[in-house]
């Protein structure tokens, strides 16, 4: 068997196997439909999107926050 016949054959199996996942992922999952939103924390409706933006003042808070952290989890 030469290099292309075996490489062909590798892409084979891989592809049968990814297949074989996602059949068997489709006859275990317990259902179909996506969750609706739902309420978080305490019953409280979200205010924002989980996609919206951070404004920039935070990220420097953030930088602090991991320094003095990392200096901690380091003492």
């Amino acid at each position: 068997m030469d290099g292309f016949t075996a490489a062909l054959a590798l892409l084979g199996v891989a592809l049968l196997g990814v297949a074989t996942v996602h059949v068997c992922a489709a006859w275990l999952r317990v259902d179909s439909t996506p969750l609706e939103a739902q309420p978080f924390g305490s019953g409280l409706q979200p205010e924002e999107d989980a996609m919206s933006r951070f404004h920039v003042r935070w990220y420097p808070v953030t930088l602090l926050f991991l320094a003095f952290d990392m200096e901690m989890v380091f003492m």
